[in-house]
């Protein structure tokens, strides 16, 4: 079953992007052969799009400033129950020659808001503890969405 959902939900993802709605969705779940209930997927369709649109709006924070709430709220999760800001960046490692070595995702948490650029440089000191520079290397890291689970 979880299986199941988490590749439905794989599926969403790329549904909503293209901008199906969920009813058709819903009825091509059962051509793939899918079972599970409405309402449980039904709630799925509606974070996953939530998370798509909060995605979308914290690429354009500028470097210095501090993501507002509105933006980055999420009504129906919550991390550990606290009050939390969840940062999830992108980041590109680039050897001297100018070619990607190595791509992922980095996410880092915070109890209040954090401007951008004092994210990245927390992102920097992590990464270089955890994996020394190389010489001439060069490490991008680039926002992609911003989360917030207020406090219940």
């Amino acid at each position: 079953m979880a299986i199941e959902r988490a590749e439905l939900i794989a599926r969403m993802r790329k549904f909503i992007k293209e901008g199906m709605s969920f009813n058709r969705f819903y009825e091509q779940r059962a051509k793939w052969g899918f079972t599970i209930r409405r309402a449980n997927m039904l709630a799925d369709w509606h974070d996953i799009k939530e998370i798509e649109v909060k995605s979308t709006l914290a690429r354009g924070i500028k470097v210095g400033l501090v993501p507002v709430e509105a933006i980055a709220e999420m009504k129906n999760w919550q991390f550990k129950g606290l009050n939390e800001w969840l940062y999830k960046f992108a980041y590109n490692q680039i050897d001297k020659k100018g070619k990607v070595v190595k791509t992922g995702f980095v996410n880092i948490t915070s109890v209040e808001a954090m401007a951008i650029e004092d994210a990245v440089a927390e992102l920097w000191q992590r990464s270089f503890d955890q994996s020394p520079p190389i010489s001439g290397e060069e490490r991008i890291f680039t926002l992609e969405s911003v989360f917030h689970s207020p406090k219940k």
